[in-house]
């Protein structure tokens, strides 16, 4: 056998054996954290907020500011973020369209009242949150739904809105109705 043969052997067979011992680490590894995670779900159940249950935050939101004297712009997302359902008395403000929103947003994002965010400037970096009182997180039966955020009264009598928008489903959602 002449010498470049016999070199390359050994080499043929080192080849093939550390891919197989490589292989055997990778099965091994996969084992392992397999084993880990057994007893994880492997679907998780998320509950979503009607519509019907989202407006009917709104309304109520809505008629109370109108019964103090406010005109103002009412938004409700969904634990995602994604609008869900708004309403807006005709002579409020432009302006409570976008930041009923983002009181909305960010109560449900950071699953907090906007009000506790107030000291906290420097979340104003983010496109879509907003440090004002007046956004309330939908966290009813130990369960994020979203939230609500209200504009166009003054910060507290927003956020006053909004917790009898929420005050107005609690009962249905805690109990199952």
């Amino acid at each position: 056998m002449p010498y470049n043969e016999r070199k390359m052997k050994p080499m043929v067979k080192y080849g093939m054996n550390m891919r197989l011992a490589s292989l055997l680490v990778i099965c091994l590894a996969f084992l392992q954290t397999a084993g880990l995670h057994a007893d994880e779900k492997q679907v998780l159940e998320t509950k979503v907020l009607s519509l019907h249950m989202a407006q009917r935050v709104a309304v109520a939101a809505l008629h109370a500011c109108d019964e103090m004297g406010y005109q103002v712009g009412v938004a409700v997302v969904g634990r995602n973020g994604n609008l869900v359902a708004f309403l807006r008395n005709p002579l409020a403000g432009p302006h409570t369209i976008d930041i009923s929103q983002k009181k909305a947003y960010t109560s449900a994002s950071t699953r907090v009242p906007t009000a506790q965010l107030t000291d906290r400037r420097t979340l104003n970096f983010a496109d879509r949150l907003i440090t004002v009182q007046g956004g309330l997180p939908i966290n009813l039966g130990g369960y994020l739904y979203g939230g609500v955020g209200v504009s166009g009264a003054t910060s507290e009598d927003d956020e006053v809105c909004a917790q009898v928008g929420i005050d107005a489903i609690k009962e249905d959602i805690e109990f199952g109705d």
